[in-house]
């Protein structure tokens, strides 16, 4: 299915299709994933609800990369305010290259 046949499902449905698509993900390494280029395009189009579950879906992925990247540079004193403060950062600088790139946003 092309994420441009996505696009006007009701959020619910693309929620749940990226869901599906992460479980597959993590499986077999599978990298389609139309329902979250989809999420992601209703996200960068300024759907605060889109964001919100971006950030659920994709926040422990994020978590995950950040606490490696800190054991490799031996960076300690890293509290939970500090982690959300980076997740929060990465997420203002997706949105703003959403922003800038209209590709990211253009339809199939």
């Amino acid at each position: 299915m092309s994420v441009d046949s996505l696009l006007n499902l009701p959020l619910e449905q693309l929620i749940c299709g990226c869901e599906r698509e992460r479980t597959v993900f993590h499986q077999t390494n599978e990298q389609l994933s139309p329902y979250c280029m989809a999420l992601f395009r209703r996200a960068f189009a300024g759907d605060q609800d889109a964001w919100q579950h971006i950030i659920v879906i994709f926040g422990r992925m994020q978590r995950t990369w950040i606490q490696h990247i800190v054991k490799l540079e031996s960076i300690e004193d890293l509290d939970n305010d500090d982690l959300q403060g980076i997740i929060h950062e990465a997420l203002c600088a997706l949105y703003q290259a959403g922003q800038r790139h209209e590709e990211l946003t253009a339809t199939d």
